[in-house]
């Protein structure tokens, strides 16, 4: 048997599937990888194209009522894990726009309570295609997530959202999970990564973390509620796991 699971491409993410690409052919069950991001996985599974799928916090609160959390494995980070980063022109004084990409609304919407909560703006939203070094020049910022923090690593002017989440919570930042509508996906299948050694030699990083534990659970439930606030969400989602 075969099951489809959705990725998104960061690297930062790669320890939670490291195990999955390890499969022998006579695997009684087997996985297919299936990677994009996190907007247009969310739909392939709800359309039945996947049977799991590793989310975004926005993209399951956004269809909480059909989707399910299949286990204890997540990622999340703390400090300036580089992860997800607020660029800014080097001449700037203040920040009016904001250049982000669309796809990613998880950290949109972080980039949106950190501005507000603690340093009271909010800047008009400027959609862009591809989010090349010259976007800074037409914007007064620009938000950079996963590897893309990596291609500009050079630029100094920046704020690093996840510290600035962890300094205004007390806790890690919670990038995504493993989900699935219900009845399609059992948390058993995918146990394996828990014992796979790239997983577990991950485990051990200073500022990321796989384990969905009671911390990551609170840290979700607290952005779930700022975005409440904020009004981005009508209500705060519950977080229910596969039984």
């Amino acid at each position: 048997m075969v099951k489809k699971l959705g990725i998104i491409k960061h690297s930062y993410a790669q320890p939670v599937v490291s195990a999955l690409r390890k499969q022998t052919p006579d695997s009684s069950l087997r996985f297919e990888l299936v990677q994009d991001v996190a907007t247009r996985l969310v739909l392939k599974l709800l359309q039945d194209e996947l049977d799991g799928a590793f989310l975004s916090p926005i993209e399951y609160a956004k269809h909480s009522s059909q989707l399910r959390i299949v286990n204890e494995i997540c990622v999340a980070s703390t400090g300036e894990s580089g992860i997800i980063e607020l660029h800014f022109r080097d001449d700037l004084r203040n920040i009016e726009t904001l250049a982000i990409n669309p796809e990613f609304t998880s950290e949109v919407i972080l980039a949106k309570i950190i501005l507000a909560e603690k340093f009271d703006i909010s800047p008009q939203l400027v959609a862009v295609q591809s989010l090349t070094t010259d976007v800074i020049h037409k914007a007064d910022s620009v938000l950079l997530v996963g590897d893309e923090c990596v291609r500009w690593s050079d630029h100094a002017n920046k704020l690093d959202l996840v510290d600035e989440w962890s300094d205004m919570t007390t806790m890690a930042y919670v990038h995504g999970f493993w989900v699935t509508k219900e009845g399609n996906l059992s948390k058993e299948p995918l146990q394996t990564l828990m014992t796979d050694a790239p997983y577990v030699d991950a485990l051990q990083s200073r500022d990321v973390s796989y384990l969905l534990d009671a911390n990551a659970l609170s840290s979700i439930e607290e952005f779930y509620q700022m975005s409440y606030y904020h009004g981005i969400l009508k209500e705060i989602p519950d977080l229910i796991m596969v039984e």
